[in-house]
């Protein structure tokens, strides 16, 4: 799909365009380990992501 097809798209759906930010600093983060694993306690913003926040902060390995 094309830049212009896009636009008429969403002028058409009467969609409304909206950004993110592009950092954001998790509010009253805590963290314990548990027998289960690590236990993570955090606020964020409205529009942000916990799983990009989580996937940051830990590595896996398979």
């Amino acid at each position: 799909m094309e830049h212009q097809d896009l636009l008429a798209l969403t002028a058409k759906e009467r969609m409304n365009s909206s950004r993110r930010a592009m950092f954001c600093k998790p509010q009253h983060f805590e963290w314990l380990f548990e027998e289960e694993g690590l236990r993570l306690k955090f606020f964020l913003d409205a529009g942000s992501d916990a799983t990009a926040l989580v996937r940051e902060l830990v590595q896996l390995e398979e």
